[in-house]
């Protein structure tokens, strides 16, 4: 019988909750499980080499840490990573483990990043005060990985990352690497394609509203558009609402959104609390849109259940990772999970333990310098990470930044979301937002 999505939830708290007091008892801190069989590209080290050698054929266990939200205000988003985490570890040991190392299994410890920087901070000094770990992931929100990737840089220790902010790869760190489009160039893409959306309906945006946190993430897509990317498309900027999170009260921004009438509603806010509260302050203040929203946060099964199928229908996001672009991807997840659909979050987890499982065969040992070498060179066009990243490769440049991430918008269409742009790689058409 398919789980329930809050059974599955009470499950997955407990199996946390159990690494975490492995992990403070000195064990690995993991719960490796089976999964479906191996679809790995040709291109790693046993492919390549043919036999491990015999020095890492008695390796049992290669271990993999990640720092996520699992409690506060991101544990959603958190939560939907590590069970797109999870579902990799069993893919990866069903189908054999770390062939280079003999089979070795590949383990899992999990490291709770609460919900503000500072219990990323802790969360992460537990995770590189033990050598087990060859290689990261994590820690969701930018704010977050820019602190966490201080601590892992000094350790040595790789540091793949979700979050796009293009500051967490400015700071020439050499162990640091980010699958996501930069900030900059998801405003620029993101709005560029909605207005051309709305100029196929015979719509012109001229003046726009931006709403939302400062956090990293939400600062990284609104400083661009402030500093030049707003002015270059012809858009005037008539309201500017930042506030930090949490958020207690909505309703002056819904004032000054009413009072506003802006063609265009830009609209950022990481935690489910804080959106929700704005999405039902402006329900009430008549201000209905149109939204478009930056980032995967709005596109979690929380607004689906919490606010309602009608709140969140036609409501536009750009994206940074994609939806799944597989549906045998998507229904193993629904299946082992009972979530409703398959977020980013979830797809970005999956990919970032087969992209660390290929970067370990390259290396052929278990060793943070080596496997950090092979991230450095690792080009990936086939296999489980790469078939589940738009653009469908995954490689770095000289900053860290994967070359080849694609921006995608999507929308909530029917209580589901879907992307619609690029054509590509897009399932779905756009509905209009004008009618």
């Amino acid at each position: 019988m398919k789980p329930s999505r809050k059974g599955r939830r009470r499950v997955l708290a407990a199996s946390v909750a159990g690494l975490m007091i492995l992990a403070a008892c000195g064990s690995s801190g993991s719960e490796p499980t089976d999964g479906a069989a191996d679809d790995a590209p040709t291109d790693t080290a046993a492919d390549a080499g043919g036999e491990a050698d015999d020095t890492n054929t008695s390796v049992d266990a290669v271990e993999i840490v990640t720092v996520t939200p699992t409690s506060g205000p991101y544990a959603q988003s958190g939560t939907l990573m590590l069970e797109g985490m999870k579902l990799a570890i069993e893919e990866v040991n069903a189908a054999g483990g770390i062939k280079a190392l003999g089979g070795a299994e590949l383990v899992l410890k999990v490291e709770d990043a609460g919900g503000t920087i500072e219990s990323a901070v802790s969360a992460a000094e537990r995770a590189v005060s033990d050598d087990g770990p060859v290689a990261g992931i994590g820690a969701y929100a930018s704010s977050f990985t820019l602190a966490v990737t201080e601590l892992t840089e000094r350790a040595g220790l790789p540091w793949v990352s979700q979050s796009y902010s293009d500051q967490i790869t400015d700071r020439g760190f050499n162990y640091v690497y980010q699958t996501s489009v930069m900030g900059n160039v998801l405003a620029r893409s993101g709005i560029e394609t909605y207005l051309a959306l709305a100029e196929a309906e015979g719509v012109t945006i001229k003046t726009i509203a931006l709403v939302g946190d400062n956090t990293g993430a939400i600062l990284s897509v609104f400083d661009p558009i402030r500093n030049g990317v707003a002015e270059e498309l012809g858009l005037e900027i008539i309201l500017d609402q930042v506030w930090t999170p949490p958020l207690t009260d909505a309703s002056p921004i819904s004032t000054e959104l009413a009072a506003a009438g802006a063609d265009l509603i830009i609209f950022g806010a990481t935690s489910f609390g804080d959106a929700a509260r704005v999405l039902d302050s402006n329900e009430q203040f008549g201000v209905t849109g149109p939204y478009l929203a930056g980032g995967s946060w709005i596109v979690l099964p929380d607004y689906l259940e919490g606010l309602g199928k009608e709140s969140v229908e036609g409501i536009v996001t750009f994206l940074g990772h994609p939806l799944p672009l597989s549906d045998e991807l998507r229904d193993n997840f629904m299946l082992a999970t009972g979530e409703p659909f398959m977020t980013p979050d979830a797809v970005t987890g999956y990919a970032h333990v087969w992209l660390l499982k290929e970067a370990i065969e390259l290396a052929g040992v278990a060793d943070r310098e080596a496997v950090n070498a092979a991230l450095k060179e690792i080009d990936l066009t086939e296999g489980p990470a790469a078939e589940a990243m738009a653009a469908q490769r995954i490689r770095f440049d000289e900053k860290g930044r994967r070359i080849d991430a694609a921006p995608l918008l999507a929308q909530w269409q029917d209580g589901v979301p879907v992307v619609i742009a690029p054509i590509e790689f897009a399932p779905a058409k756009y509905r209009s937002q004008f009618d």
